[in-house]
């Protein structure tokens, strides 16, 4: 199953601290309820290889974000690293929004089973292993 779409509308919110800023991309999807629990093992699956950032399903709402940091001491951060932090959340999205919408609708995916966004040659997917 190949999901086709776009979004038309993402909300991003910077909260910038002393030694580090939060940028929240807030996409415009609604987890039904009955696969809230579903959905959040899926994500713990999927977070623990996403080097930047990580996704999060607000369990009383079903809102899906994907949060990610840029270290940036005392400064406000470059237009270019808030970029690039929306261009890998972008990407991630990309990579496991059908395994995230397959689960979410309520078909299963085995635990033993390779995502749908990790190919073989997972050189190009953003992934823990990928950064070393």
């Amino acid at each position: 199953m190949k999901l086709e779409g776009f979004f038309s509308k993402v909300s991003i919110s910077c909260r910038i601290y002393d030694k580090f800023c939060l940028v929240d991309f807030e996409y415009p999807v609604s987890i039904p309820s009955k696969s809230h629990t579903a959905v959040a093992a899926l994500l713990t699956r999927i977070n623990f290889d996403i080097r930047i950032g990580k996704f999060i399903l607000t369990m009383s709402t079903g809102e899906l974000f994907y949060r990610a940091a840029i270290l940036c001491p005392g400064i406000v951060p470059a237009y270019d690293s808030i970029k690039l932090t929306f261009e890998y959340s972008s990407s991630c999205m990309n990579h496991f929004g059908d395994d995230i919408a397959r689960v979410a609708i309520g078909s299963s995916i085995p635990a033993s089973a390779p995502l749908s966004g990790v190919p073989a040659n997972a050189a190009s997917v953003p992934t823990a292993k990928s950064a070393e």
